[in-house]
């Protein structure tokens, strides 16, 4: 998961780019139900809740990092049912 800080860091200076990666991977859902039963930690629940901006402060969210395994199933267990972003199944 440490491998994910350094790309954040890099790429949040780049604009929008975080932003759009993270569009992409969590199709814009709200994701907080499947991330309480995840047990994420509820500092980070903004992570979840994606229908919004994602959060980009390291210094208040870096704990999240750690999190990010359990974003990926909530993102995935959406993705058995619905389509992505893109609309592809």
């Amino acid at each position: 998961m440490l491998i994910v800080l350094p790309f954040i860091a890099e790429c949040s200076r780049k604009g929008n780019t975080v932003s759009h990666v993270w569009d992409c991977l969590s199709s814009r859902h709200d994701h907080t139900e499947c991330c309480k039963r995840q047990r994420v930690l509820p500092r980070c629940l903004p992570y979840c809740k994606a229908d919004g901006a994602v959060p980009t402060n390291l210094r208040k969210y870096g704990i999240c990092v750690g999190q990010f395994h359990k974003y990926r199933v909530c993102f995935q267990e959406y993705l058995k049912n619905n389509p992505s972003i893109r609309g592809d199944q």
